[in-house]
C-alpha cells in the first residue's frame, strides 16, 4: 500500500522557502495512476464516439440522422469537458512547511496552510468516487479527487500545522 512520500528535512530550505523552518518535513499525496487512466479512457471514448456519431449523422440523408446529430453532439461536448477536466484537476498536493501547493497540469495553486478552513468529503460516500473540497479564505473551493495516495499522512501533518481546519 503506497503512503505519503516524506521527502525529508532540507538544511538549506529556509533560504529557498522564506518562512519555513529547517525541521519541517515536506509531505505530499498523489492521485492514483488508475484514476488518471480512467479519466483518459472515458475522455477518449466520449470524444471519439461523439465524432463518429456526428460523422454518421452528417453522412445519412433525411430525418433519421437527427438523433445521431443530437446524441453525437452531446457525447462530443462531454468529451471536451473531460479534456478540460484533465488539464484542471489536481494531481498532487504538497505540504511544505507552512504552505500547501495544489499541483495541476494547467497551473499550480500555492496557499498558506492557515488559509484552509475546511476539508469536506463528497456527499455520496467516501468510497473514492467523488471529490474532496478544500475550502480556503482566498481561493474559494479547490476540488481534488478522493483517490489520493498518502492522504491520511497529509491530513495529519496539515492538522499539526493548522489545528483550526475542520474535516467534515
Amino acid at each position: 500500500m503506497p503512503t505519503a512520500s516524506i521527502v525529508g528535512i532540507v538544511a538549506n530550505r529556509s533560504r529557498a522557502c522564506p518562512g519555513a523552518t529547517d525541521n519541517q518535513p515536506m509531505v505530499s499525496c498523489r492521485v492514483t495512476p488508475g484514476w488518471t487512466l480512467y479519466l483518459r479512457i472515458v475522455t477518449v471514448i466520449t470524444t471519439g464516439g461523439g465524432v463518429i456519431m456526428l460523422t454518421a449523422g452528417a453522412a445519412i440523408p433525411g430525418s433519421t440522422s437527427v438523433p445521431l446529430l443530437v446524441f453525437g453532439g452531446g457525447w462530443f461536448l462531454a468529451g471536451l469537458s473531460g479534456v478540460w477536466q484533465l488539464r484542471h484537476e489536481v494531481r498532487e498536493i504538497v505540504l511544505d512547511g507552512e504552505t500547501v501547493e495544489f499541483r495541476r497540469p494547467a497551473r499550480d495553486i500555492v496557499i498558506p496552510a492557515q488559509e484552509i478552513t475546511e476539508i469536506r468529503w463528497p456527499r455520496w460516500g467516501r468510497e473514492n468516487t467523488g471529490y474532496l473540497r478544500f475550502r480556503t479564505h482566498s481561493n474559494g473551493v479547490i476540488r481534488t479527487p478522493c483517490r489520493l495516495e498518502g492522504l491520511r499522512e497529509f491530513m495529519i501533518e496539515l492538522a499539526a500545522v493548522n489545528p483550526a481546519v475542520r474535516v467534515s
